[in-house]
């Protein structure tokens, strides 16, 4: 992909994708770091919507700022367990990577927390001050009825 001087490539990354800490993989359960997900939005990108794509390890590397073809090699043995990414070896540099779709681990239900504050409770609990009240003014608690203090 060749950019002018004032365009700048970027990785997307799926919110879904960045979600996920784990993947269950013949029974055990293996962490999905940021790497992993960096590496299979970058083959992802390069493959439209899921086909063959052939970069080298090391343009990988040098790309995502990864490092050495074995770091590079690393996270793609654990995407292909995952079943994210298939591999076919071939002769030369380059191998054909096909991105397949990521499964979503089972997201389990966050515990009940406190509602979060609606706009009206939040005014109804702003003290406005005036910047030039003195600060026993400032400090005082009004009675909620009467919550504006104006000088």
């Amino acid at each position: 992909m060749k950019t002018t001087k004032h365009e700048k490539l970027f990785l997307a990354i799926d919110y879904d994708l960045l979600g996920i800490t784990s993947v269950e993989v013949n029974g055990e359960t293996h962490e999905v770091k940021l790497h992993h997900k960096i590496v299979y939005s970058y083959l992802q990108s390069l493959s439209g919507t899921f086909k063959q794509v052939t970069p080298s390890l090391t343009g990988i590397g040098k790309r995502l700022g990864l490092g050495t073809d074995q770091t590079v090699r690393r996270h793609i043995k654990d995407l292909v367990s995952f079943g994210w990414l298939h591999v076919k070896e071939r002769s030369g540099c380059t191998s054909i990577f096909t991105v397949l779709p990521y499964a979503q681990e089972t997201q389990q239900e966050a515990p009940e927390e406190a509602p979060a504050p609606t706009m009206t409770k939040v005014i109804e609990d702003a003290v406005i001050v005036a910047e030039s009240a003195p600060e026993s003014v400032a400090t005082t608690v009004i009675p909620p009825k009467n919550r504006c203090v104006y000088k």
